[in-house]
Parts: C-alpha cells; structure tokens; sequence
C-alpha cells in the first residue's frame, strides 16, 4: 500500500513539472493609444538568495564589451519609450565606428512587466516588431517574444518597467527573473543590461487623467526619484544586468534649461519629441551601450538641422555627459 501510494505521487510530480515547462519610417506611424488586456497570469514565488551588494554610485554605466567597431546587435523588450531612445540609435552607432548594426524593438503600448510575463507563458502574438538593420525602420505586427529572440544571436537585450509601474519597485518581480530565465533559454550568450526611463511632465489634472492615474499627486521631480530608487534596487537585485541607461537624468537635467518649453523636448506627456527628444534619449543609450564619443559626433536627425544650433547641440550634449557623471542626481544645465 505505501509503495502505491509512493508511486501515485512521483507520477503526480513528474506531470506537474512537464506541466510547468511550458515595431517603416518615423515613429508618427506607431499606435500609442493601443492597450493591453487586464488579464494578467502571476508566476509562482520563488525564494531567491540574498543578491550581492551593489553601490548605486559604482553601478556600471557604459557596456563594458563595447567594441566601437565591428557588428553590434540589440534587442529592446519594451514600450513605445523605447522606440523614442532608439529612433536615432543605429546613425549614432554608425557614426561612432561599428561596421554592421541592427537594432529592434519589441513593442506593446506601455507593456509593464507582468504584460510581458503573460505574453511570454501564453506565446501570445501581441507585439509589434520594430526593425532596423540598414538605416530605415520596418514595423511588422503580429510578433511573439518567442519570435523576436529566435530572429537572430543578439549581442544586447534590454528590460525595463513600463505601464504607468515604474515608481513601484514591488512591480518588478517575479516576473523580470521569469522573463530573464526565458530570454536565457532562446539567447545564451546575450549581454543584459536595465533601461531607466524619465519621469513626465508636470500636467494639469484634467491632461493627468486623460494620460496616466498611477502617479497620483506625485510632482515631477518626485516621480524622478521613485524612477531612479527602482533602477537601483533592480540592479542590485540582478547583477546579470551588466550596466543601466541613465535616460532619465539625461532628460531632467534638460530640463533645467531654458529651451525646454511645451513640446520642445516632450511631446505628450511622456513620450519625446520628434527632434531634439529623440535625439537625445538615442545619444545616452549610444554612450550607454556603443561607447561614443559624445564630444565627436556631427550626427543631426535629418529634416532638422535648422533647428539644431550649436549652442542647442553643446546643450544637449551637455545634458548627457553630466547623466554618466552624475547618474543619480540632477544637474543643471549651463547652456542658457
């Protein structure tokens, strides 16, 4: 009786673990307004070994494998905040020095991390794909994450929070570990590495709830912060995140200049403006990830170089060396 007893309950095992197994042109084109389903499948807890300490004053910035040569490719797992940082991405890249370049988006409309986490389980083809490899984007629907990840050997792939959760560092887990663990199986030489995005603007309430509730009575700066605390405890968490993008330092310490007026800098609330936005969100993730010469580069977005004075270039650039220098505060922006 005990031996069928113990025999019932290996087989019952053995099934629950079988059982367990298993976004052309500019960005204008890109449906923002899309939402995601409220359905959302919640991983098992798991219980996971106190991580090693990481100082957020000594957390990389800069991808240490960046080659400034030869072929780089790179992979976003995000939201529309991440086809905004890398609309200029491969030009800067090209420009640095590397030969060969492809850069994707797999894009669904402020897709949080549990979104992602049930898209993944249930292989759900949700996603837009966004695709650069000679210089002008393809946008084709109907992707899976699966499909993303088998497209190629991607050299770098990308996470970040998104769907109004970014301030909420309890969001996090334990879907990024599941997600990771998934991206590891399809990629297992990929280097990873944690987007840090920017706080809105300041808006009205009636703009506040037409646009996103989450953030409450929450001033700018003090989403910033909230931003900045959940980058940080995600990297200590995770130390096979080998560097994080300081966009939203980039971004605030813009806007301590004079320039940044309405859209000049933000088009609608969140995401950047088609100029001077994307230009700068793609030069911090460059430097982040390629290395650039940030003082070297000529680069301008094409169709705007009317607007980019010298004086506006040495501002922005400004802005994004002072992130790396001080990725954690804001600083001011001499260019007045």
């Amino acid at each position: 009786m005990k031996k069928k007893a113990w025999t019932i309950c290996l087989v019952s095992a053995l099934f629950l673990a079988l059982s367990t197994i298993g976004c052309t042109g500019k960005e204008p084109m890109m449906d923002e307004t899309t939402k995601p389903e409220e359905t959302t499948v919640v991983p098992e807890e798991t219980t996971a070994a106190e991580p090693a300490y990481r100082d957020p004053e000594e957390l990389p910035l800069i991808n240490p494998h960046a080659a400034k040569s030869g072929h780089i490719s790179y992979l976003a797992i995000g939201q529309s905040l991440n086809v905004n940082s890398t609309h200029y991405l491969y030009d800067f890249l090209k420009e640095a020095g590397y030969e060969k370049v492809e850069v994707a988006v797999l894009y669904y409309s402020g897709c949080p991390l549990d979104k992602h986490y049930d898209y993944m389980i249930h292989d759900t083809p949700a996603y837009r794909l966004y695709f650069n490899g000679k210089g002008t984007w393809s946008i084709t629907e109907g992707y899976t994450m699966d499909m993303a990840l088998r497209m190629t050997d991607w050299d770098y792939i990308s996470f970040n929070q998104g769907g109004g959760k970014s301030q909420l560092p309890e969001t996090i887990e334990p879907y990024l570990t599941d997600i990771e663990a998934h991206v590891r199986q399809f990629q297992p030489n990929a280097h990873f590495f944690w987007n840090s995005f920017w706080a809105p603007e300041n808006v009205t309430p009636e703009q506040r709830e037409r646009f996103v509730s989450v953030y409450h009575d929450m001033t700018q700066f003090e989403v910033y912060e909230a931003f900045q605390e959940t980058s940080q405890i995600v990297m200590k968490a995770h130390p096979e995140l080998e560097f994080v993008v300081p966009a939203g330092s980039a971004i605030q310490n813009m806007r301590t200049s004079p320039y940044v007026e309405g859209t000049w800098l933000i088009r609608d609330y969140f995401h950047l403006s088609y100029d001077y936005g994307y230009y700068l969100g793609a030069m911090v993730l460059a430097k982040s990830l390629g290395d650039i010469d940030i003082d070297a580069s000529t680069f301008i977005p094409p169709g705007y170089e009317d607007r980019f004075t010298p004086e506006i270039i040495n501002g922005l650039k400004t802005a994004v060396k002072d992130a790396f220098e001080h990725p954690w505060s804001v600083t001011e922006n001499p260019y007045r």
